[in-house]
């Protein structure tokens, strides 16, 4: 990588979207009769990320620390692909099955193998977790003023987008709470209380509305 920062930038997302240039790419993903991937259309973008993810483990620990700004970059483009990948297939469930089938593998793994995937890739996949999931739509976001059908539609999208959030919470970063390693422990524990989250800011607003009527004044007591 050169050192200037826009060449920088510029090189990450074009390696990061490698994977449009992958046959298929566009078509949702087949699974066989027992519910697997197929081979084949894909499955073959989800062999690259997983590749991807795979080498940035391998040689996260040799990376220089002057040049460790570009390959976080890198990182957060490739997780971001992933998210892009789904919602280009409009959130489909294959898609939404692979993605997390392979971060479950690699930054989101939960047994604790930091020989096998790096405290610092782990630590790093779970602070930008929330990043990329907003800046994609995910968390349910008011887009603003639009027509009615497309409100309507909208309101479709954000609901699967949610869900499919919703899962990557359940199979990827709660598990996390419960892993061997205590900066991984904490650092998820953390991210699971984000405010941007849907189903944090739920909670906060029902917590509101019950302190409200706590606080309510019943009168004077006999």
């Amino acid at each position: 990588m050169c050192d200037k920062p826009i060449p920088q930038q510029n090189l990450c997302a074009e390696l990061a979207d490698l994977y449009t240039s992958l046959p298929a790419h566009r078509k949702k993903d087949k699974r066989n009769d027992n519910g697997t991937e197929a081979t084949g259309g894909g499955g073959l973008v989800s062999i690259w990320f997983a590749a991807a993810w795979e080498v940035l483990a391998t040689h996260w620990t040799e990376i220089d620390v002057l040049r460790m700004d570009k390959f976080l970059l890198l990182t957060r483009r490739v997780f971001a692909a992933q998210l892009r990948w789904v919602r280009d297939a409009a959130w489909d469930e294959g898609r939404q099955g692979s993605v997390v089938d392979v971060l479950k593998a690699w930054p989101f793994e939960s047994e604790g193998d930091v020989a096998r995937v790096p405290l610092g890739l782990r630590l790093h996949a779970l602070d930008i977790w929330v990043d990329e999931m907003e800046r994609l739509g995910m968390l349910g976001e008011d887009e603003g003023d639009q027509a009615e059908g497309e409100e309507e539609r909208q309101r479709e999208g954000d609901a699967i987008a949610v869900r499919f959030a919703e899962k990557m919470r359940r199979q990827l970063i709660e598990p996390l709470t419960s892993c061997p390693v205590k900066p991984v422990r904490k650092s998820a524990g953390e991210q699971l209380e984000d405010d941007r989250l849907p189903w944090v800011r739920r909670k906060q607003a029902d917590d509101g509305e019950a302190a409200e009527e706590d606080d309510e004044w019943g009168g004077i007591e006999d």
